[in-house]
């Protein structure tokens, strides 16, 4: 272990030879040591450049770096050492995938710091044929950057809401977040477990028809079908939606008695059709209008100050009467800084909008305002963030690999997901 106490070898000082290659005289650079901090090591014994992860894992490269910590690091960590204390021992590595993992929400916690923020909710298969709950945080940073971050990949027995509930609290408690400070929860589930009942009422109603001699056998006959799922913007799937709904009525009329004959489906039924009511209501509509005056293109041609009004009256927590007040008189002064500001007139979206505030320090004079375009800007409308996750579970979870446990695929695809908070990990602390 001396060698790694001791670091790579980095001579910044050293005066790099030159060789010829072709035409050209060519040497090693010094800015590749800042370029490649964590893994380059230089030899100059050798005048070669190595990989120090590659050393640590794959002894049998041969000497590097010229130093002879590299023998006693071998002999002590990869041959004398017990089996489970190796670093190529799968427990070890699994170990410091999970210590990465760790520091990677660490680093998200901190960067949430007291700001408001929203989740993301959905689940899907893995390569093992099991619930999987993916949590996406999305909030507005110190920067006015819009961060939408994997949080967490759980094993879910059952999507009843109660049991989502149950494991989103637990999530909170776990990380000391305040559901105080949650606006905004987006779900888009169940419709895997509906579409197996579906399936089995299909592969029931089609088994006692072939029995009564309803109906014959053979090749292409009697296959699976299933309700598809319609495009955003191409109306031909959403012919396709109906045909198969009216191809597969019947199953799924009694799919839903089903739901509403068992008292915890039935529960379950009546939310989500209330969710389903509720998605386009009067309210959501008019919220989603006050909030477009929000959009800074064309000089601020969509702002309206009565509808910013209403919008902030849509949280009454966090806008008192007097904040109402005050919002309304300082909405005035607002929009006649912004349009004579050169630098605000090319900005075509709200995000943008955030991060120029922050950047001219207008967050803190108009910090009211500040906050409606944070509140807007966390109302959880999208889930890509969500179905990049799930691409990324298909990749680390294959059908190869569909022993992999739980923890580790969590530990595994915050990483791969989330590259830029884990680069900024602090290797140190991960090694303690």
């Amino acid at each position: 272990m001396r060698y790694l106490q001791k670091g790579h070898s980095q001579p910044h000082n050293h005066k790099f030879l030159k060789s010829k290659s072709g035409d050209y005289e060519r040497s090693f650079q010094r800015s590749w040591f800042d370029k490649y901090l964590y893994w380059l090591e230089y030899s100059v014994e050798n005048d070669a450049a190595y990989c120090l992860c590659c050393y640590l894992f794959k002894p049998d490269k041969g000497e590097q770096s010229g130093a002879k910590q590299n023998e006693e690091y071998r002999l002590a960590a990869l041959e004398k050492a017990l089996r489970h204390d190796k670093l190529i021992a799968p427990s070890i590595q699994k170990d410091i995938i999970n210590a990465f993992a760790v520091e990677t929400i660490n680093k998200l916690i901190s960067d949430l710091g007291d700001a408001f923020f929203s989740i993301l909710v959905d689940e899907a298969r893995d390569g093992s044929n099991k619930e999987q709950m993916i949590i996406i945080l999305l909030y507005v940073n110190k920067r006015g950057c819009v961060v939408e971050c994997l949080f967490i990949i759980m094993h879910i027995t059952d999507t009843t809401a109660l049991s989502l509930k149950m494991g989103i609290e637990t999530l909170f408690s776990k990380y000391n977040l305040s559901i105080s400070i949650l606006r905004g929860q987006g779900y888009d589930g169940a419709s895997n477990i509906h579409r197996d009942l579906l399936n089995e009422k299909q592969a029931w109603k089609v088994k006692k028809a072939i029995e009564s001699g309803e109906l014959s056998t053979g090749q292409g006959l009697n296959q699976d079908t299933s309700l598809k799922r319609p495009g955003e913007t191409r109306w031909g799937s959403h012919f396709g939606t109906l045909l198969s709904l009216i191809n597969l009525f019947s199953f799924v009329i009694e799919v839903l008695e089903d739901f509403t004959e068992n008292s915890d489906n039935g529960v379950e039924a009546n939310l989500q059709l209330s969710e389903l009511n509720s998605r386009f209501n009067e309210g959501n509509t008019e919220l989603l209008i006050c909030m477009a005056s929000l959009n800074p293109s064309d000089y601020f041609k969509a702002f309206d100050k009565g509808k910013l009004v209403r919008f902030a009256q849509f949280y009454p927590l966090e806008f008192s009467s007097t904040d109402l007040m005050t919002l309304e008189l300082k909405l005035d002064n607002y929009i006649d800084d912004m349009r004579s500001d050169s630098d605000f007139s090319e900005l075509n979206d709200i995000t943008s909008l955030a991060q120029k505030m922050v950047e001219k320090k207008k967050h803190l004079i108009y910090s009211l305002v500040y906050l409606l375009i944070t509140l807007a800007l966390t109302l959880p409308v999208a889930i890509t963030s969500v179905e990049r996750a799930f691409s990324a579970m298909k990749i680390v979870k294959t059908h190869l690999r569909n022993r992999m446990r739980d923890q580790f695929l969590n530990d595994s695809l915050i990483p791969y997901v989330e590259k830029d908070l884990f680069d900024s990990v602090d290797k140190e602390i991960v090694m303690q």
